[in-house]
Parts: C-alpha cells; sequence; structure tokens
C-alpha cells in the first residue's frame, strides 16, 4: 500500500464563512501507476466516535481530509486507519500536535491568549461592524500553542473546544444594552475631554489688533501658547484611561453577543 499520511495546520474558510485554522490529515498516493481505494475510519480519543470514508486516490494524487469535506474537526488523541475488507489496520495516523509545557509557548507564555489582541478575538468598531484580530481569526486564543481538544459533551462529530488542554466555560456578561450605553456614555466623555485637551495644548488664535499701517483695517491674530501644566497633565491621563475602559466594553460586548 503506497500511501503517506501526515497532518498539517493552516487557515481555511469554513461552509458556515467563518475562518480560522484548522487541521487536515493529507494523504498522498505515491505510487507510480494505478490508484488505490481504500476504506479510511477516523476515530476520537477513547474510540467515543468514529466515521468511515471510501478515498480512490490515482498515483501520486493527494487528497486532504477535514471539517470541510467530511465534518471532522480533528481533536487531541484523534486518529486515522485504513481498514481492508477483512477489517484489518493497514495503516494508520495518530494526530499529536505539538503541546508546550506549561509558560513555554514562546509567543504567549502560558496564557493561551492572542497576544495581537489581548485575547479579544474580536470587537466593534466605532461604526458598529465587527473586527477580527488578523491573528487570531476571531478566536481569541494563541495559535502557537492552541491544541484543539474535544468537549467531554460533545456528540457526534466533535468541534474546536476551548484552548490549550482544558475547555473554557462562557463567562457571564452583562447585559448588551447596558454595555452599549456604558460605551456611549464613555465615548461622549472621552470627546469633551480630547476638546478640553486640545483647547489647551493648541488654543486657537485670538484678534489682538487692528492695523493702521502699512494696511488699515488688517486684523492681526496671535496665537497664544499652549498650557501645559498639571490640569493639562490630568486630561491626558484622562484621555488614556477612557480609551483603555472603551477597548474592555468593546471587548465585553463583543463577548456578549457571541455567547447569546
Amino acid at each position: 500500500m503506497a500511501l503517506k499520511g501526515c497532518f498539517r495546520k493552516h487557515l481555511a474558510v469554513l461552509p458556515d464563512g467563518t475562518q480560522r485554522n484548522i487541521y487536515s490529515l493529507v494523504i498522498h498516493n505515491t505510487g507510480w501507476i494505478g490508484h488505490e481505494k481504500i476504506m479510511i475510519r477516523f476515530y476520537s480519543i477513547g474510540a467515543v466516535n468514529s466515521a468511515a470514508f471510501d478515498v480512490d486516490l490515482k498515483a501520486g494524487q493527494s487528497i486532504e481530509l477535514d471539517i470541510r469535506n467530511t465534518g471532522w474537526d480533528w481533536c487531541m488523541g484523534d486518529y486515522a486507519a485504513v481498514i481492508d475488507k477483512k477489517g484489518n489496520v493497514k495503516e494508520r495516523w495518530d494526530f499529536q500536535p505539538t503541546v508546550y509545557r506549561p509558560g513555554a509557548c514562546p509567543d504567549c507564555h502560558g496564557t493561551h491568549r492572542c497576544t495581537a489582541c489581548q485575547g479579544r478575538g474580536r470587537w466593534i468598531d466605532r461604526q458598529r461592524n465587527y473586527v477580527y484580530c488578523p491573528s487570531c481569526h476571531g478566536t481569541g486564543q494563541c495559535q502557537t500553542c492552541y491544541v484543539p481538544v474535544r468537549g467531554a459533551t460533545d456528540e457526534g462529530f466533535p468541534s474546536m473546544a476551548g484552548s490549550g488542554l482544558q475547555e473554557t466555560p462562557k463567562r457571564h456578561h452583562r447585559a448588551v444594552a447596558v454595555i452599549q450605553g456604558e460605551i456611549k456614555r464613555k465615548e461622549r466623555e472621552l470627546e469633551q475631554v480630547n476638546r478640553n485637551l486640545e483647547n489647551r495644548t493648541n488654543p486657537q488664535p485670538t484678534q489682538a489688533w487692528q492695523s493702521n499701517w502699512p494696511y488699515p483695517g488688517t486684523t492681526v491674530y496671535v496665537k497664544p501658547k499652549g498650557d501645559f501644566g498639571s490640569y493639562t497633565f490630568s486630561l491626558a491621563r484622562r484621555t488614556a484611561q477612557l480609551e483603555s475602559e472603551l477597548r474592555e466594553l468593546y471587548q465585553e460586548l463583543a463577548e456578549a453577543e457571541a455567547d447569546k
């Protein structure tokens, strides 16, 4: 049997239109002539779930088997086996992705959160559009150490569950309307603070006098110096604080809407 198999991780668009990293079982027929007709069966850890598929590969041809064409989402401990007509296992490929020791991930150092978006995954911009993190593709999980694990209550085909080796429970969120109301209040305050800060650091020119010579009737404006005192510093600090609070509120809003 001239078959070679391996698992590979790559970015894919799923049938429901979402985009994320998935694992695929790649099977390659290394033969020079003919083709291989095989029956391949997938097993979850402990052989709790399984599914069988018929595959026909021409010489030199490859196929990727994953959630897109089989509905099977590869999770830690799964394996695939080529079964002959007598029920014997002729080939077997175990899904054993790299698992970092606690704190050893070079990107997140054990937090399992995407460092690019600090675990937010997605958020809502000022135009009320969803923005997905380009690094974790909206999952909020570190894609370097993420290992898909089957949840304890999964039935049938598996799904991605949690980050690391544990399933992350859903958080309790405030009502969406409450979060949206607080966002609007914070944004109005931020706009006012920014206006006050701009007026102190970059004041508008003021009229000084009317010139009679050499151009009679010319209005002369003088730009005052900016005020960079303690009150200006407190305004700048409040601006940074409000921006941080708004980022957290947008994250909470995205999570609350996702958990509906």
